[in-house]
C-alpha cells in the first residue's frame, strides 16, 4: 500500500466551507494537503500535496476549453491588446 494513497470523502474527512475557503490561498499541493488533513511538518506533507496535487491537474487541465473557460465578452481581444503594447488609453503604457 503506498503511503501515497488517500481516500477521503466527505464522510472520512469533511471540509467545512470555512476550511476549503482558507485552503485557497495556498498553492494546490499544499491546499490538497492540507484538505486531507496534513500540516505542514507532517512527514507526508509535501509528497501527498504533491502527489494530489498532480492528480488534481490532470484531471482538471481535461475539462478546460473555450466552452468551459471561455473569455467574457471583450477580454479577448483586450488581452491580445495589452501583449500588443495596449491600446490608444495607454492601458498596458509603462512609461510616464
Amino acid at each position: 500500500n503506498n503511503n501515497n494513497e488517500y481516500y477521503y470523502t466527505t464522510e472520512t474527512y469533511p471540509l467545512t466551507a470555512e476550511e476549503y475557503h482558507y485552503g485557497c490561498r495556498f498553492t494546490t499541493p499544499e491546499r490538497l494537503a492540507r484538505h486531507v488533513g496534513l500540516e505542514p511538518g507532517h512527514d507526508l506533507f509535501e509528497s501527498v500535496g504533491e502527489d494530489l496535487g498532480a492528480r488534481f491537474d490532470d484531471y482538471y487541465v481535461q475539462l478546460v476549453d473555450k466552452t468551459t473557460a471561455g473569455f467574457y465578452e471583450g477580454i479577448g481581444s483586450m488581452l491580445v491588446k495589452l501583449h500588443c503594447g495596449g491600446d490608444d488609453n495607454g492601458e498596458s503604457s509603462s512609461s510616464s
